[in-house]
């Protein structure tokens, strides 16, 4: 789908929807609007709407810190970012629905006022479902009526005063390591996890930071392939409980980030693995060890877009 937009439009994207060598996901992408300037502009987003289950609240909560983590990630100013906001609802027409509604709109206010990020514009779409009739139903073994999940897409717009500094998620080189940056929003509270994402930013923007990915769905195990596979490298990792997550956990405020020993040491984070220069990635976790070839995760990455016909 990336591929059938142009965003090489006059050669402004500095950094691109998949980075690296391997084509992996990139946090945000990067972009100079004048070619006489230095200054870029990121643009992220964060959609988590498998948490409206729980609370959309957090759904909400988590979004914003998504958004705030991806332009992040690629060299952008917390201090300098702004969100927009896209409500997208099954029907706002009963209790359960109008409730879920207020609990996201709180929940993405109070970030927003936590985190410092102003909502200078959004959109809605409040009515998301589908019907059919019942023999359509009954054929395709299908409810007759089917809605999407609440959910709100946050997107944020990031200022980066020189693109040259910006940073990709793709692993760089052997012998590096990683380290985890985490205070998840939703166990240590909005105060918490905003002082780890100036740290963060500070420690991207100030040029000691070689690759950084956000931890989102699939967890740190997942994020960790994501890097691989577009560095074409591979890593030695350990996740027996670190920061108190499992390696597949979905978890706000968490930054993988390869940097050299010596800043790894300074920046007192958890250090997860080790970047090596065999494409293989070998995770020990209290569940046991495992190890993939890089082309083998690439594969299934990639597999479920070629089956869709993407």
């Amino acid at each position: 789908m990336i591929r059938q937009y142009d965003h090489e439009v006059q050669g402004r994207s500095v950094i691109k929807p998949l980075a690296g060598p391997g084509a992996g996901p990139s946090d945000a992408a990067v972009l100079r609007p004048r070619l006489n300037s230095p200054r870029g502009i990121a643009l992220g987003c964060g959609l988590c709407p498998h948490r409206s289950d729980d609370d959309p609240y957090w759904m909400a909560v988590a979004a914003v810190d998504e958004a705030l983590r991806n332009v992040i990630c690629v060299g952008g100013d917390p201090d300098h970012t702004a969100m927009l906001d896209n409500f997208c609802w099954p029907r706002c027409d009963s209790e359960a629905m109008m409730g879920a509604l207020v609990r996201a709109c709180r929940g993405a206010a109070d970030a927003a006022v936590a985190y410092g990020l102003p909502f200078i514009s959004g959109k809605d779409s409040l009515n998301n479902e589908f019907s059919m009739d019942p023999e359509e139903a009954a054929r395709l073994g299908l409810p007759q009526r089917m809605a999407i999940p609440p959910t709100l897409l946050v997107s944020a717009i990031s200022v980066i005063d020189d693109v040259s500094r910006c940073v990709s998620m793709d692993l760089k080189a052997a012998d590096n390591l990683i380290v985890l940056a985490s205070a998840p929003v939703d166990m240590l509270g909005l105060k918490t996890a905003r002082g780890v994402h100036s740290k963060v930013a500070d420690l991207v923007r100030s040029g000691r930071v070689l690759a950084a990915h956000d931890v989102s769905d699939g967890g740190i195990a997942v994020a960790l392939a994501e890097m691989c596979i577009a560095g074409g490298m591979g890593v030695d990792a350990t996740l027996h409980g670190v920061g108190g997550l499992d390696a597949f956990d979905d978890a706000p405020t968490s930054y993988l980030l390869e940097v050299p020993q010596r800043v790894a040491i300074q920046s007192r984070w958890v250090i997860v693995g080790r970047v090596t220069a065999e494409p293989v990635v070998r995770l020990t976790t209290p569940h046991g060890d495992a190890s993939w070839d890089i082309g083998e995760l690439a594969s299934a990455w990639r597999s479920p877009l070629a089956r869709g016909g993407a």
